[in-house]
C-alpha cells in the first residue's frame, strides 16, 4: 500500500508540473513555491495542532532544516528552469542520479557481495533506460549557453532529489517531526526564492515581469499537485517506505512523464513533442522491468555476518 502511496505521489506531481511547463517558469516557481509551502504549513498546523518549530529548533533540526530549504529552491527554480531551457528530457535524466545514487554507499562497502553487485548493475540498467526514454543526446546537437544553464540546473536537481529521499525516506528524521520540519523550511525557502527570482528574471527575463493571471492560476495548481499533495503523501510515507525502494520508486517519475506526456499531447493540451516514440516506450520498459528487479531482491544493508551458527532450538 506504502509503495503505492508513492507512485500516486509521482503521477500527481507530474501532472502538477505540466502546468509550469506553459508558463514562464520563474513566475511559475515562484507561485508554485509559495501556494504549497503555504497549503503545507496550514496542513502541518491542523495535524499536530500546535504552531510549527520556528524557534524551537534543535541543532540537528536545524541542520536539516536548511538542508530541505535549499532542495525547496532548486527544485522550485533551477528545476523549473532547466525545463525550459534544455528540455524535459534532459532535466529529468540528470536529476534521476540523485534517486541512483542513494545507499550507493551501502551498496559500494558490500560489493565483495553477489547480491550488492547486482543491485549496483540494475542501477546501472536503469541509468541506461532513463536516458533512453529522455533522449538527451538530441538536446545536445545545438550548443548554446542555455544549454550551460541547464546543465546546471540538471546537476543541482539531482542533488535536490537525493538530498529530498535521504531526508524523507531514510532515518534523518523522525516520523513525529517530519511533517513540521519541512513545512518550517519550505517557508524559510520563500525569501530565498522570491530574491532569486528576482536576479534570474534581470538575468534571463520573465521572473515578476510575467505575472499575469494565467501564471497565477497555473502556479498555484502547480503548487497543489506539485508541492503541496506529493510532499504531504511522502512525509506520511516516509517512515514506511525504506530510502533504498523510495530510489528505486522516484526512478519511475521517468515514464510517468512519458505517459502523462502523451495523454497531454492527445488531448491538445501539451506539444506534440511531449509524446514518446518507440524508444521512449523501449526505455520505460527498461526502467520499469529493472527498478521491480531491484525491489524483489534484498538489499545489503549490511555486511555479511561472519561467526559461529547456532544450530539445534525450538
Amino acid at each position: 500500500m506504502f509503495y503505492a502511496v508513492v507512485v500516486l505521489e509521482l503521477i500527481i506531481q507530474t501532472i502538477g508540473y505540466l502546468f509550469t511547463a506553459v508558463i514562464d517558469p520563474l513566475a511559475g516557481g515562484l507561485i508554485m513555491a509559495t501556494v504549497g509551502a503555504l497549503g503545507i504549513s496550514l496542513f502541518a498546523r491542523l495535524k499536530t495542532r500546535r504552531a510549527l518549530p520556528h524557534r524551537s529548533l534543535s541543532d540537528y533540526q536545524r541542520v536539516i532544516v536548511r538542508r530541505l530549504m535549499w532542495g525547496n529552491v532548486i527544485v522550485n527554480v533551477p528545476f523549473v528552469v532547466g525545463v525550459h531551457s534544455v528540455g524535459i528530457g534532459t532535466i529529468a535524466t540528470m536529476s534521476a542520479l540523485g534517486p541512483l545514487c542513494l545507499k550507493g554507499r551501502k551498496l559500494w562497502e558490500n560489493r565483495k557481495s553477489r547480491i550488492a553487485r547486482l543491485q549496483i548493475a540494475l542501477r546501472g540498467i536503469m541509468a541506461v533506460g532513463v536516458i533512453v526514454v529522455n533522449k538527451p543526446l538530441e538536446a545536445f546537437g545545438d550548443f548554446h549557453m542555455d544549454m550551460l544553464l541547464g546543465l546546471a540546473c540538471g546537476l543541482l536537481s539531482a542533488w535536490s532529489y537525493w538530498n529530498y529521499l535521504h531526508c524523507l525516506f531514510g532515518d534523518v528524521i523522525p516520523d513525529e517531526e517530519r511533517l513540521a520540519l519541512v513545512a518550517v523550511a519550505d517557508l524559510r525557502s520563500l525569501p530565498i526564492i522570491a530574491v532569486t527570482v528576482l536576479v534570474g528574471g534581470f538575468a534571463i527575463g520573465g521572473g515578476y515581469a510575467a505575472l499575469s493571471p494565467k501564471v497565477l492560476l497555473f502556479g498555484a495548481i502547480a503548487g497543489i499537485l506539485a508541492f503541496m499533495i506529493p510532499t504531504i503523501m511522502a512525509a506520511w510515507a516516509g517512515g514506511k517506505v525504506p530510502e533504498s525502494v523510495s530510489g528505486m520508486l522516484y526512478l519511475l517519475d521517468s515514464p510517468i512523464g512519458n505517459v502523462v506526456g502523451l495523454l497531454g499531447a492527445s488531448l491538445g493540451l501539451l506539444g506534440r513533442e511531449q509524446a514518446p516514440d518507440v524508444w521512449g516506450w523501449i526505455g520505460m520498459v527498461v526502467v520499469v522491468g529493472a527498478a521491480l528487479a531491484a525491489k524483489i531482491l534484498p538489499f545489503p544493508e549490511e555486511p555479511p555476518h561472519v561467526g559461529p551458527s547456532v544450530k539445534g532450538g525450538p
